[in-house]
């Protein structure tokens, strides 16, 4: 929800950034920098339950997980007008990286979880 939040600040200046990371090489490093720095966030978080979860393969998890909540993240702020559909579709997302992560007991409907 944090992260759907601080993306509907300023709705054009995703745009904005987006389009001076393909233009400015100092920006490009900044925005990669800080995408690193993410990615190694995941990567620990992912390891640090890895005992618990289904998938094997901690760096992978991460990558998946990770690029799946910014592509969705972003898409649905400049594709999804009203805030019900982001919400159905930020559950939807939440949805599908649980069952991704962790063993589902049951025919994996949400009534299972």
């Amino acid at each position: 929800d944090s992260l759907m939040a601080a993306h509907e600040i300023y709705p054009g200046f995703m745009r904005e950034i987006a389009a001076m990371r393909l233009l400015d090489p100092e920006i490009r490093e900044i925005i990669d920098e800080a995408d690193r720095t993410d990615m190694e966030n995941m990567r620990q978080l992912i390891r640090s339950i890895q005992g618990t979860i289904r998938v094997r393969d901690a760096d992978a998890a991460a990558y998946i997980v990770y690029r799946s909540v910014e592509v969705v993240i972003h898409e649905t702020q400049t594709t999804f007008a009203e805030k019900k559909q982001k919400e159905t579709i930020l559950d939807e997302l939440t949805d599908m990286i649980f069952r991704y992560l962790y063993e589902v007991e049951g025919n994996g409907t949400r009534s299972d979880i």
